[in-house]
């Protein structure tokens, strides 16, 4: 059995085979073509969804400040939606000993917040860790201290 391989340009009527012809581009035509394919393989390799993870905006008690005790009312605030049933926040006193607090329900899709209540006089650490719902986990810890009554 042979079999025997026409190329499709020679079996096409004369009327259509000049469509498909090789392209040619000169150097001037194919040098800006070069640039602009590059440019759009970085840009589309490096963009991405920048805000991904949610990155803490503010937080009461702020970092580095002297709150009145005995009951601090804590509040995060992220630039995105944060699932508040897979968070956490922790308070970590200065001899290291911690306690989970337990969070309370969200008012807004970018908050967590929480009640400390007991507190005496010293240096406080708020840990906290957030899942925003692309499944990015970030965490951090403010520091703030508590005054004497």
């Amino acid at each position: 059995m042979s079999v025997t391989l026409i190329p499709l340009a020679s079996s096409l009527p004369n009327a259509l085979r000049g469509n498909f012809r090789s392209i040619e581009l000169s150097e001037r035509t194919a040098r800006p073509l070069r640039h602009l394919f590059f440019a759009a393989l970085i840009l589309g390799c490096t963009s991405g969804p920048v805000a991904a993870h949610a990155i803490l905006i503010e937080s009461t008690p702020a970092p580095q400040s002297i709150s009145s005790g005995p009951n601090i009312a804590i509040r995060l605030r992220f630039n995105a939606r944060i699932d508040a049933d897979r968070s956490i926040i922790t308070l970590i006193r200065k001899d290291g000993s911690s306690w989970k607090l337990q969070t309370l329900k969200q008012r807004e899709p970018n908050t967590l917040a929480a009640t400390a209540t007991g507190l005496q006089a010293g240096d406080y650490r708020i840990r906290w860790r957030v899942l925003a719902p692309d499944g990015h986990i970030t965490s951090g810890e403010i520091p703030f201290s508590v005054g004497g009554s």
